[in-house]
């Protein structure tokens, strides 16, 4: 629970010998949105989320983040499922039957307060999310940061954290920026002048917990800085 007035909520879950990190807040309305819907949840905890809200948008941040699409579609049978266009592609063929809708057609659904946006200078589309709470505004950074607590037990993912310095703590996450990033200049800036709109409250990484800090700003843009 990050912010119960705005039901701004995350989870953990894993994928292989990795980490990863469900965002959920509240749009218009009394409608949930879920970014990056977390695969292996069990139903209960699905109906838990009927105290915050009905589930409107499931929102996939990039093409490779799709593992929980098909559960919780099946789980809220309402809910549309959205996607930067550049993803849409690869999604129809990793989750054959559900329809991807970009993210311009997500906005009605988002209310006051919140902008989810399909970030320049990449390779492939990543959705950012910007969400303002009682306390600021949250930032869903995607998989671009990490803060993931340990080095993984499964050997590749632990090798990979360590040979690239992307684990453990809150670090830059190099194979996404490898994997997804093709212009360097263009995207720093536009997440740097994110963070200088935004002055958030909480970043909420793609892989591992979110993280708070009085110089989280500044922290940030050191990490950025390295891109």
């Amino acid at each position: 629970m990050l912010d119960r007035e705005r039901a701004i909520l995350w989870r953990e879950y894993s994928f292989g010998g990795g980490v990863a990190t469900t965002f959920v807040f509240r749009g218009a309305g009394d409608g949930l949105i879920a970014v990056s819907p977390c695969s292996g949840i069990d139903k209960a905890s699905l109906d838990e989320l009927g105290s915050f809200g009905n589930v409107v948008a499931l929102v996939a941040c990039n093409g490779f983040h799709w593992l929980g699409q098909q559960a919780w579609r099946d789980h809220f049978p309402n809910a549309r499922s959205f996607s930067p266009a550049q993803g849409i592609a690869r999604l129809s063929k990793k989750v054959p039957g559900l329809r991807f809708e970009a993210l311009d057609a997500l906005e009605p659904l988002l209310g006051d307060g919140a902008k989810v946006s399909d970030a320049p200078g990449l390779k492939v589309g990543s959705a950012i999310a910007t969400v303002r709470g009682s306390k600021g505004p949250y930032v869903y950074a995607a998989d671009f940061l990490a803060n993931i607590p340990a080095l993984p037990k499964q050997f590749v993912f632990r090798i990979l954290m360590s040979m690239t310095d992307s684990a453990p703590g809150y670090k830059l996450f190099r194979p996404a920026v490898w994997l997804q990033v093709k212009n360097k200049d263009e995207f720093r800036a536009w997440m740097n002048d994110l963070l200088d709109k935004s002055a958030p409250a909480a970043i909420v990484p793609a892989h591992g917990a979110p993280v708070e800090g009085a110089d989280l700003v500044a922290q940030t843009k050191a990490l950025l800085a390295k891109i």
